[in-house]
């Protein structure tokens, strides 16, 4: 049987538009894809780096401000 690895302690980072609604985009076939959710753990989660890009994005881009929110996560269940 195999043997997990311990879940250590990490950084996640979501976009937040104006009305708290959760955005998440991925690029597919060089085309952005926007999805919009109200819950957290229906959206993509980002490295800091992706999420400074995919902000910028909807900043420069869409016309949308966003905001990053970093939280916490010490279990999988909790992405």
């Amino acid at each position: 049987m195999p043997k997990y690895r311990e879940f250590e302690e990490k950084k996640v980072y979501q976009l937040l538009d104006a009305k708290c609604k959760y955005r998440s985009c991925i690029i597919f076939k060089g085309e952005p894809i926007d999805y919009i959710s109200d819950n957290k753990k229906d959206a993509l989660v980002y490295t800091y780096d992706e999420a400074k890009k995919f902000a910028k994005y909807y900043i420069e881009e869409k016309n949308i401000p966003v905001m990053i929110e970093c939280r916490t996560v010490n279990s999988r269940k909790d992405l």
